[in-house]
């Protein structure tokens, strides 16, 4: 017990990726649309979430920074709710990984931060996976898909951007855009079809899922290093569509694999080289 109890940041950033990886499944067992969707889940996640700030002492408060990262947040869960709809789960997760390059590509516009050598090459390594998702998705409702899917991508690396500004709240953020996105369904509640299977993966989606998702990698972010909460997370996209293979039986296309084996390589070593510079740095 002693030793697993040594290793329990890592044990708890697996786990979280293991709840995470559940989102494709969860998503497209729901036949409803993107919005009330999400909003649905989210009033469980916002009281899972609460429950856990409130144990952990956390500081509760809404301002400007925190409405603005909760916008981002909203529609980063959005986004990929809607790209999970409209394409398959393996390329939503995938292309939502491809956020290293918006990073890099934001630093760039904003901070006039220019590239070195390590993220230009990782910049071109996830453009090419980029484009190998477009190749076999020519009608509109799978380029829509794949758009919504970097979109997301867009938006969780402007929200990963803002956790370097003094003052920013990642997980106030993170319980409003749940307040958010659960108003924004409001129009369409009354007009879902509320049966027990509906409600079951909603509830799984929001409090589990998400929820308990958050919770055990907020924990596990405390205990661990970057470089081995990258390595343990990868599990989240790999599991991802594996999901959904094995019980609605959704494939990934030829193509589709070999993006998705290009964007989470280079997002893997972009991360491991980074945390590993940023160590060094502090030593």
């Amino acid at each position: 017990m002693k030793s697993l109890y040594k290793y329990r940041g890592v044990i708890s950033v697996f786990f979280a990726a293991v709840c995470l990886s559940f989102a494709g499944i969860l998503i497209k067992m729901v036949d409803w649309p993107a919005i009330p969707s999400y909003g649905a889940r989210s009033i469980f996640t916002f009281v899972t979430i609460l429950i856990y700030l409130i144990k952990r002492k956390h500081k509760i408060y809404f301002d400007l920074k925190v409405f603005i990262g909760s916008l981002i947040f909203c529609f980063m869960n959005i986004s990929f709710t809607v790209a999970t709809q409209l394409t398959t789960a393996g390329n939503a997760i995938v292309l939502q990984f491809t956020m290293p390059i918006f990073i890099i590509l934001f630093s760039w516009m904003i901070f006039r931060k220019k590239p070195d050598k390590l993220e230009i090459l990782c910049s071109i390594g996830v453009f090419i996976g980029m484009i190998c998702f477009f190749i076999d998705q020519l009608t509109g409702k799978g380029i829509f898909g794949n758009i919504m899917g970097i979109l997301s991508g867009v938006t969780y690396a402007l929200v990963y951007m803002m956790k370097t500004l003094p003052g920013y709240d990642y997980d106030n953020s993170l319980l409003f855009s749940c307040l958010m996105g659960f108003i924004l369904g409001l129009p369409f509640y009354g007009s879902l079809d509320w049966n027990l299977h509906n409600v079951i993966f909603i509830f799984l989606g929001g409090a589990i899922q998400t929820g308990v998702g958050f919770v055990l990698l907020s924990y596990g972010l405390e205990l661990v290093s970057p470089i081995t909460a990258a390595l343990t997370s990868t599990v989240e996209p790999i599991l991802n569509p594996f999901w959904v293979m094995l019980f609605l039986g959704e494939m990934l296309s030829p193509s589709a694999i070999l993006g998705a084996g290009i964007v989470l390589i280079t997002s893997l070593v972009y991360n491991v080289l980074s945390a590993k510079a940023l160590n060094l740095k502090k030593t």
